[in-house]
């Protein structure tokens, strides 16, 4: 799992209380306490290719439910360290 680097971490979680409406409640248990990981998941990309989706892992703090919110398309995610769509490193 790749480390975000701080910038991209504060990004993340600027993003995410930009685009929630009261904060996330969490779809298995109900509460709403989150923590984001420090490394990155990576989603698969098409078959058959070294590709890979970026993706900040949220973390409900009740039940340990993950979420993915793919990181491709926030802004200023890739200027602060993630090359998008390498796999390097992956597994």
């Amino acid at each position: 799992m790749k480390k975000m680097t701080e910038a991209q971490y504060q990004i993340v979680v600027d993003w995410l209380r930009k685009h929630t409406v009261e904060g996330v409640r969490c779809p298995t248990c109900s509460t709403g306490e989150w923590a984001i990981a420090d490394g990155m998941g990576f989603v698969p990309g098409p078959p058959d290719t070294d590709k890979a989706f970026p993706a900040a892992v949220v973390i409900c703090k009740t039940c340990f439910r993950m979420t993915l919110y793919n990181t491709v398309n926030i802004p200023g995610f890739k200027e602060a360290g993630v090359v998008v769509g390498e796999a390097q490193g992956v597994g």
